[in-house]
């Protein structure tokens, strides 16, 4: 509602041609030249969009291993009975101390598929993705709600390690902390911490730099608009960047350097701020130099994405209902679309099947699949704000809205919408898809195995 009101008071102004003044911010008296009738609608259409009376659901004893020891056991779905007319089936569903937003790993541990989630309350758990059994489970001081990473050499490498985004009002100096833990057998084991200013509410981006398999490296950007580069090994500070032009929401991600660059590795990090700053950096094994920043004038939650067959631009969602693809080289817009004006939170995915279009989701309830040029092929509406980004599985779009159902579609062809399961509370949490499996948290408080028919 925030976001949304915020939004529509900044596109007024720009309407109706009212220069603003301080860089672009509205002042409490520009506020009260609004008409009544425009501040009616901005009430109206907020309390329209007002999520489901069951939010949130949580356990409240007073003790955390008190909490995790009296979470109930898996429930397993039985086999539906009308497999050929559905497209998803429920598995089963481990239940968490609190919602799951962030997204799900899936890691091959001795023949094994392990399931690792986190949830709002810092509690995290391993699964056995085909039993549903519960492995481990443990505790991380702060909310999880970026997704989870991880960083492994093979299927056979015993010192796998996963990393821990997490935030938290309770210390004002520390507001976020990364943690980094491994995964031994089929437990979490604390390997080392770092604590930040700003909260961690995105995926801390783990990677080993290009031709050095013991440079384990860590990207950590924050609420405070600081761009953190970590040996991941040990935590080990290596450089920071203190203004990165405003809050970070959105994932760092990795660029690789192509035939028309002199850098092997770059990093995008993109803003939640008003000027919605969009940042390039060049990696070193060691340090990183800022190469150029944009403002799109507009908060980017969205993780950008690589745009389809172009290793050289790059499309980024924006509050304002933008999509836009901007030059790598130089943040240059080679063109920009403009949907409904209802924010977008959601990443583009890429559709494998047709390797030159984009699906993404949109406040507005919409599900738009478009060309490489930004040209809308189709979209599909489903009536509910669409918060968490699609995935694809063989021929079919996966994707869920915070009504708390989620949607299959096919990649040809969006209009018609397959299949739908209702999970009863919102979704916010981006499906993780692996050997033909969906995994997915809820605000149920549960974490969610579901199989794609087409897969089995």
């Amino acid at each position: 509602m925030a976001i949304n009101t915020c939004h529509s008071i900044l596109s007024y102004f720009r309407r109706k041609g009212v220069q603003l003044s301080n860089d672009q911010m509205v002042t409490p008296l520009d506020i009260m030249q609004l008409p009544m009738d425009f501040v009616i609608d901005i009430i109206k259409n907020g309390r329209d969009n007002l999520p489901p009376e069951k939010k949130k659901a949580k356990f409240t004893a007073s003790d955390d291993i008190f909490d995790l020891e009296a979470l109930p056991s898996t429930t397993i779905f039985k086999d539906s009975a009308t497999l050929d007319t559905t497209s998803l089936q429920k598995k089963w569903k481990v239940p968490m101390l609190m919602c799951v937003d962030s997204s799900p790993l899936v890691i091959r541990r001795d023949d094994v598929n392990i399931v690792i989630a986190g949830s709002q309350r810092g509690d995290l758990v391993c699964v056995d993705d085909i039993s549903g059994d519960v492995l481990h489970r443990s505790l991380v001081s702060g909310k999880i709600e970026g997704d989870l990473s991880y960083l492994q050499s093979d299927c056979t490498d015993t010192e796998t390690m996963i990393f821990i985004p997490t935030y938290s009002s309770v210390d004002r100096k520390h507001k976020g902390t990364a943690y980094a833990l491994h995964l031994k057998g089929t437990s979490l084991v604390p390997s080392w911490e770092h604590k930040c200013v700003g909260e961690i509410k995105n995926k801390l981006t783990a990677f080993i730099y290009p031709g050095s398999k013991l440079s384990k490296r860590l990207l950590c950007a924050t609420y405070d608009g600081s761009l953190t580069y970590l040996d991941a090994a040990n935590g080990r500070v290596l450089q920071v960047a203190e203004d990165l032009g405003g809050a970070v929401h959105a994932d760092p991600i990795l660029i690789h350097g192509n035939a028309d660059t002199t850098r092997n590795l770059f990093a995008l990090v993109v803003s939640c701020a008003w000027k919605g700053a969009v940042s390039c950096v060049s990696l070193a094994e060691s340090s990183f130099e800022r190469l150029w920043t944009i403002d799109l004038w507009t908060p980017v939650y969205s993780t950008p994405t690589l745009s389809p067959n172009s290793e050289s631009q790059v499309t980024l969602c924006g509050v304002d209902g933008s999509v836009r693809s901007i030059k790598l080289k130089d943040g240059v817009e080679v063109w920009r679309l403009d949907t409904e004006n209802r924010p977008i939170f959601t990443k583009c995915c890429s559709l494998k099947a047709l390797k030159h279009r984009t699906v993404f989701g949109s406040h507005d309830g919409k599900l738009r699949c478009i060309d490489s040029d930004g040209t809308v092929v189709w979209n599909v509406d489903v009536s509910s704000p669409i918060l968490s980004s699609p995935v694809t599985i063989n021929n079919d779009i996966i994707f869920a809205d915070t009504s708390g159902r989620v949607h299959t579609v096919s990649c040809s062809n969006g209009l018609q919408v397959h299949d739908t399961l209702s999970f009863g509370a919102e979704i916010f949490c981006s499906p993780t898809v692996h050997g033909g499996n969906v995994y997915l948290g809820c605000r149920d408080s549960h974490l969610h195995k579901l199989q794609h028919i087409g897969s089995a």
